[in-house]
């Protein structure tokens, strides 16, 4: 570690151990020559380098009066301008790269803008939107309130939208969206917001109406429809909007008792008595090619032996007749504190509208000395098949051809209008039932000159 002058030769002398010996070597250093490497090995970022001419193209939206290029060099070279500085790239620039050796390389720097990029697409919308050509619909739950609605959505790099993202808007009517490319060309989305189809109808046999009922399936905070007597039209859905459902009953009359049931919906019923006597439960208006669950609740108290028994000539996955026990429970009469299938109501599922679009259930007592008894029922639309459009051909032959696949097993009905100016009306023109899965739907070419068509699953 000693420091010497090596500019002569120097002798270092090594020494046996026990001193009797010795060895001398003389040391001769040579520098190497200096370094001739000047050259710039990367440029930008993603500059193209070609002999001592670099082309650099940038975005269209860069400044090119403040550019601040990095770029490395070969080991031991030094490079004028800096790496990182900020110069003004209007005309080609000077850099000059000088080796260990002191020799030096120049290289000519010259910028580009990238053309400015047309793009400006909506990509996502919503979230859940669904986009075809510049149309967008959003489907939002039902009850949403749509004067206050704030989509997000995002475009092609370098577009901006108006109104931005995020943007709270009124969508009681279809709203616009324009999307603004870099190259300052534009495209107009036309936004429509649909609700969900509501997916509950209420219904309870009372002489007053009450709140916070709750069913088999919930409906606490729900709108339940009260009657008094064995059928009333039209009804309302869950969210307090009237449907074109509609009922009726064949029960013999109305029986109340007001027990103070945990249950609050088990307080009166439709009834009707003995083994013998059958009576209806008919549900109208329905449209066809949804499927529904249906739960009927069943329940009389201190009737220990009532045994109701349902049937449905209507097609449903539930197999035979379904029973209603009213034995045992509380106070002998039946369960009227906890919910059980069976035991106060009973279920049909997937149940599909005749083609009259209607539900037609039968119900009987199992012993000639009880009653067979309706407390209310409450009928639950089944998610219907979300149509996704991946081709459309046509005319040919005078018809129109859509290709998509389905989400589930159901209806798609073909909807057609003349004008997406608002308010806009679709016409449903056919209704195809689809498999999950591959879809091909096949309409008609109509008269009008120009005409607009959507598919909608039911």
């Amino acid at each position: 570690g000693t420091t010497l002058d090596f500019t002569t030769p120097q002798a270092y002398t090594i020494i046996s151990g026990d001193g009797t010996a010795t060895n001398v070597y003389t040391v001769t250093v040579t520098k190497a020559p200096d370094s001739n490497a000047k050259a710039i090995l990367t440029f930008g970022p993603g500059a193209v380098i070609t002999g001592t001419n670099i082309a650099w193209t940038v975005l269209f939206s860069s400044d090119i009066t403040m550019l601040s290029p990095t770029y490395t060099v070969s080991p031991q070279a030094s490079g004028v301008p800096a790496s990182g500085a900020t110069l003004d790239f209007t005309g080609p620039q000077n850099y000059t790269i000088t080796a260990e050796n002191f020799s030096t390389t120049n290289y000519l720097v010259t910028v580009t803008r990238a053309p400015a990029s047309s793009a400006k697409d909506i990509l996502t919308f919503g979230p859940g939107a669904v986009i075809t050509g510049t149309n967008i619909v959003w489907t939002v739950p039902n009850g949403t309130d749509v004067t206050t609605l704030a989509p997000t959505y995002t475009a092609s790099p370098f577009a901006t939208g108006a109104p931005a993202s995020g943007s709270v808007g009124d969508f009681t009517t279809a709203q616009l969206y324009t999307v603004t490319a870099e190259d300052l060309s534009t495209k107009t989305y036309r936004v429509t917001v649909m609700q969900t189809l509501p997916p509950w109808i209420n219904v309870n046999v009372d002489v007053a109406d009450r709140f916070g009922l709750t069913g088999p399936v919930g409906g606490l905070d729900t709108t339940w429809n009260r009657y008094n007597q064995t059928g009333g039209s039209p009804l309302l859905d869950a969210a307090g909007a009237a449907t074109t459902v509609g009922f009726s009953t064949t029960a013999g009359g109305v029986d109340v008792w007001n027990l103070g049931s945990p249950l609050s919906l088990l307080t009166a019923a439709a009834l009707n008595f003995g083994k013998n006597t059958s009576s209806e439960l008919r549900l109208t208006g329905l449209p066809t090619g949804r499927k529904y669950d249906l739960y009927i609740a069943s329940y009389y108290p201190n009737e220990a032996g009532g045994k109701s028994q349902f049937t449905t000539t209507n097609v449903t996955t539930t197999v035979g007749t379904q029973f209603c026990d009213n034995a045992g429970g509380n106070a002998g009469g039946g369960n009227q504190s906890t919910w059980a299938q069976g035991a106060n109501f009973v279920r049909f599922a997937n149940m599909q509208p005749s083609v009259a679009g209607n539900i037609t259930i039968t119900f009987i007592s199992g012993d000639i000395n009880f009653r067979s008894m309706v407390n209310g029922f409450q009928l639950v639309l089944l998610p219907g098949p979300t149509p996704t459009i991946t081709g459309f051909t046509g005319p040919a032959a005078g018809l129109f051809t859509f290709t998509g696949t389905a989400s589930a097993a159901g209806s798609i009905v073909t909807e057609c209008t003349t004008n997406l100016v608002g308010p806009i009306t679709w016409v449903p023109i056919q209704t195809n039932a689809v498999s999950a899965g591959a879809f091909s739907i096949s309409i008609p070419q109509g008269a009008d000159p120009q005409a607009f068509y959507r598919l909608v699953g039911q």
